[in-house]
């Protein structure tokens, strides 16, 4: 496989249309401070360990071509790369940190560059290469996108049987965005009332034909939270 560009490609929003999830809240000192405290492109706590869980049983090997939607601040493509070798297309809705992740892949040794591309999107209307990836691995990407064309948009990327591990914060009930401590929550995330449930992610994956091997809730993990999908395409 030809080496891939270490590029960034941000999403275009001229129609006014908002930036899912991007925020002046990630500012730069924000995210050098995340980044001390969960490792070096990292965003949360144990991430590196938790995306390393996620992508070992995808039985991933240097031939293998990976879909990461969700790049923090390049840690997990360049994690991905370092430890199972394979090449990542990276995408991120957030200019902020789309941007961050394209200049931590250009200052990456040669051997993790090369095998990773990063580049922006729309969670509302994903685009990817058709049928291009062997698997895909979703990190809180998802947030108040429409569900199914967001899904659709992953599984048209994929070659035939791909496997999807998609990790979602979700609500099991709607937020009240009057709450003074939920508005205070969104505002520091980036975040808008309008979460999904984990019941209507696993529906929406059933309309759409995929095959739900393994669901696991991650609210009782210390300074994890919310749903795993493991699912395979057809």
């Amino acid at each position: 496989m030809d080496a891939l560009a270490p590029t960034v490609v941000l999403p275009d929003f001229a129609d006014g249309s908002a930036d899912t999830g991007v925020a002046s809240h990630w500012t730069a000192s924000r995210l050098a401070i995340e980044s001390q405290l969960w490792g070096d492109g990292f965003l949360s706590p144990g991430a590196g360990v938790e995306l390393a869980r996620l992508a070992r049983p995808l039985g991933l090997s240097s031939a293998s071509t990976v879909l990461l939607l969700g790049t923090a601040t390049g840690g997990p493509p360049a994690s991905l790369v370092q430890e199972f070798g394979v090449w990542v297309v990276a995408h991120e809705a957030d200019s902020v940190l789309c941007q961050h992740s394209a200049d931590r892949i250009a200052r990456a040794p040669r051997a993790i560059a090369k095998r990773t591309a990063i580049a922006g999107f729309d969670p509302a209307a994903p685009a990817f290469r058709p049928r291009y990836c062997n698997h895909a691995i979703v990190m809180d990407a998802l947030r108040d996108a429409p569900l199914e064309p967001f899904l659709a948009g992953i599984i048209s990327a994929l070659k035939s049987h791909g496997q999807i591990v998609m990790t979602e914060l979700v609500a099991d009930a709607p937020l009240n965005p009057a709450d003074p401590a939920i508005a205070a929550w969104l505002r520091l995330e980036g975040r808008s009332p309008g979460m999904h449930s984990a019941l209507a992610v696993s529906r929406g994956l059933g309309r759409l034909g995929l095959d739900v091997r393994v669901e696991e809730d991650l609210t009782d993990r210390p300074g994890e939270s919310g749903e795993i999908f493991m699912l395979r395409s057809s």
